[in-house]
């Protein structure tokens, strides 16, 4: 994220909504951080409010929606190669198959992110 103050604003507004558990409000500051992100074509920072939406989506129970955002912005972090956010989300996506019962792809996500992690240490 190349230190956008606006979208870092909106971030952490929503994270500190998410951590209240003000879901929606959470998700809105977050989209509207998405959509600064892809104003200022900033990759990065548009992988990271996908993922964190997916993220919301996880905690409302909204399992679809979960997995579209957070295989989007894994995606971008894929192109980016970004190791860190990259595992942080294959994590996640493991846990939102976790959350469905589907244990084996639930299991392939929490290997690759493990196996990323492996090589950072």
């Amino acid at each position: 994220m190349r230190g956008n103050q606006h979208f870092t604003s909106l971030a952490k507004r929503a994270k500190d909504a998410k951590q209240a558990g003000n879901y929606d409000l959470s998700y809105n500051y977050m989209d509207s951080a998405l959509v600064l992100a892809k104003k200022l074509g900033d990759p990065e920072a548009t992988a990271f409010a996908m993922s964190e939406l997916g993220v919301i989506c996880m905690y409302q129970g909204r399992y679809s929606d979960a997995l579209k955002l957070m295989l989007s912005g894994v995606l971008i972090q894929e192109q980016l190669q970004d190791s860190v956010p990259m595992a942080d989300s294959y994590n996640y996506i493991a846990a939102v198959h976790h959350a469905q019962s589907d244990y084996i792809t639930a299991i392939k996500y929490y290997n690759k992110s493990q196996a990323i992690t492996e090589k950072l240490d």
